[in-house]
C-alpha cells in the first residue's frame, strides 16, 4: 500500500514519449527502441531505427516545447514521457501534461559535469524497463574503457592549451572549468583554458576578452556549425588576426550531422563518452593511438 499522492508507473513501460534525443541513446542500448512511439525534432534525429519508424509512421513528432500537440500525445496513450529542461519551461509542460493523465519524467543528464555521470542516468531509464542488470553491465564496461585510456596517457606529455566555442551575437559561451567539458579535455590530456573558473555550467564573455586569454590555445574545439575554416570568418572579421585562427587545429564535434544539422554526438555520444574521450586524446596527442580513426570529431581545414 502506498500513500494516495504518490505516482504509480507500472513497468515495463510499453508506449513512451521521448522529448530528447540523448534519451533515444539511452534506451537503445537496452533495446527498447520499439516503446518508443512519438519523439520530439523528427528530422534531427540520427538513430537509424527510430528514423525508420519515423518514415513508417510508427513513430510521430509531436513538436517541441512551447509547442508540443498535447491532443495528439493523449491520443497516443504513453506510459510515460521523458523530459528535459531547466527553469519554468519545463515545470509548465510537466504539469500541463500531468493534469491531463499523462505521467511524465525529467532526465537531467545534461546538468552532470561527469560524462560517466552524464551516462549513469541509464539506470534510472532502465528501472523503468525492469532492466537495471543490462544497464550496470553496459554503464561498467564503457567505466573501465574511459578510465583505461586515462591511465595509458604518460604523466610527461605537454598539454595543449584548449579552447571551445565561437561567439553568438558578441558573446562568447565556453563551458565552466567544472564542466562535463573541461572534465574531458583534462581526462584526455589537455589543459583546458579556463579550468580554474568554478561554475559548473557555460559562462558568458565578450569576444574581446576571449581573444586575450586564448590568443595562445593550440586546440580549437566545438565549433558550432562550421565545416570549413573560412565559415568562422563569416562569423567575425577579426578571427583572421586571432592565433588559434590562424594558427591551431580546430576540430568539430559535428563528423556525425544528419541532412538538417542533427547531430549524433549529442544524441548517441552520451552513451559513448569513452569513444569521444579517445577522439580527443587523438586529437591531443595523435602519436598515442595511431590506428584511431576520430568518430565524432572532424578536422576543420
Amino acid at each position: 500500500e502506498l500513500p494516495s499522492n504518490v505516482k504509480k508507473i507500472k513497468i515495463p513501460l510499453k508506449k513512451i514519449i521521448c522529448l530528447s534525443t540523448s534519451h533515444i541513446a539511452f534506451i537503445d542500448v537496452i533495446d527498447e527502441i520499439h516503446s518508443i512511439t512519438a519523439i520530439s525534432g523528427a528530422k534531427y534525429i540520427n538513430n537509424a531505427t527510430v528514423k525508420e519508424k519515423i518514415d513508417d509512421r510508427s513513430i510521430v513528432d509531436i513538436g517541441y516545447e512551447n509547442t508540443l500537440n498535447y491532443e495528439r500525445i493523449v491520443e497516443l496513450n504513453p506510459d510515460l514521457v521523458i523530459t528535459y529542461g531547466v527553469g519554468s519551461e519545463v515545470t509548465g509542460y510537466n504539469q500541463k501534461l500531468n493534469d491531463m493523465g499523462i505521467e511524465t519524467i525529467i532526465i537531467p543528464e545534461y546538468l552532470e559535469n561527469h560524462p560517466l555521470g552524464k551516462l549513469e542516468w541509464i539506470k534510472f531509464i532502465a528501472a523503468f524497463y525492469d532492466k537495471e542488470e543490462i544497464a550496470q553491465t553496459y554503464f561498467e564496461k564503457v567505466e573501465n574503457e574511459y578510465n583505461q585510456l586515462i591511465v595509458q596517457l604518460p604523466e610527461e606529455k605537454a598539454k595543449p592549451k584548449v579552447l571551445f566555442g565561437l561567439p553568438w551575437k558578441d558573446v562568447w559561451y565556453v563551458p565552466g572549468g567544472k564542466s562535463f567539458l573541461a572534465k574531458m579535455v583534462n581526462d584526455a590530456g589537455g589543459s583546458y583554458l579556463w579550468k580554474d573558473n568554478q561554475s559548473r555550467e557555460s559562462i558568458s564573455l565578450n569576444i574581446e576578452n576571449v581573444f586575450i586569454k586564448a590568443n595562445n590555445a593550440d586546440i580549437w574545439l566545438n565549433t558550432g556549425t562550421v565545416h570549413h575554416r573560412e565559415e568562422i570568418l563569416k562569423i567575425d572579421e577579426r578571427f583572421k588576426d586571432f592565433r588559434p585562427y590562424t594558427a591551431s587545429k580546430i576540430y568539430n564535434n559535428n563528423l556525425q550531422e544528419n541532412a538538417a544539422g542533427g547531430n549524433n554526438y549529442w544524441e548517441k555520444g552520451v552513451v559513448e563518452p569513452h569513444i569521444i574521450l579517445k577522439d580527443l586524446i587523438k586529437i591531443f596527442h595523435p602519436g598515442l593511438f595511431p590506428n584511431h580513426s576520430l568518430v565524432y570529431y572532424r578536422y576543420i581545414e
